[in-house]
């Protein structure tokens, strides 16, 4: 049970407005593709978080439903005021 799919949402799109921004002010030129790059990196940079989510933590509640929301709910609080 994950109760931090909301701020992996958060993530990816945080991620391609960040792209957008340094390609606007880097390469005023590619701004029209800036999507392009923009989108891959969101799933990277998402997909990575929740890589070390999971080795870090889930894994070693499997097995343990409450437990795991409990600690994604934390996870999610955490990611909250990250940003």
């Amino acid at each position: 049970i994950n109760m931090a799919h909301g701020e992996m949402v958060m993530i990816g799109a945080y991620t391609t407005f960040v792209v957008q921004q340094i390609i606007r002010t880097s390469m005023p030129g590619l701004f029209e593709y800036s999507l392009l790059f923009a989108l891959p990196a969101a799933f990277l940079v998402s997909g990575a978080i929740g890589v070390v989510i999971e080795r870090g933590i889930i894994r070693f509640l499997y097995g343990r439903p409450l437990e795991t929301l409990l600690a994604t709910w934390g996870i999610s609080l955490v990611l909250q005021q990250a940003t």
